[in-house]
This record gives C-alpha cells, structure tokens and sequence, in this order.
C-alpha cells in the first residue's frame, strides 16, 4: 500500500524513531492516526496527562 509507504517514510524521518528496523516501523504506522488542528489551536496542555504522541508532519508548534 503506497500510503503505508508513505508513512513509514514520513516516521523514518523523526528523530526518535530514526533507529527503528522497517518492520518495527511499519508496526508504528499501523497504529499512527492523522489529526488537523486549527491554527493557534492548544494541542497539548501543561499538566494533563498524556495519552498521546504528536508528530507534525506540516507546519510549527510552540510550547508556552
């Protein structure tokens, strides 16, 4: 599947994920879902618990 491929290129690209093998990367894009936000939209906020992982793949974040 050509967007599998996609991703897999995408994620290789992270520098967190950088050392993983093809198919652990490929276990990675298998659960990886994509999100838009709105610009100036809070992604995250300080001092809730996570449950998530972001990436962007476009565009910039700031952390205040």
């Amino acid at each position: 599947d050509s967007d599998a491929e996609e991703l897999k290129s995408l994620l290789s690209t992270v520098p967190l994920l950088k050392h993983l093998s093809s198919s652990e990367l490929a276990a990675v894009a298998e659960v990886v879902t994509a999100e838009e936000f709105d610009a100036d939209a809070a992604i995250v906020t300080e001092g809730e618990n996570g449950e998530a992982m972001f990436f962007l793949e476009e565009g910039q974040a700031a952390a205040s």
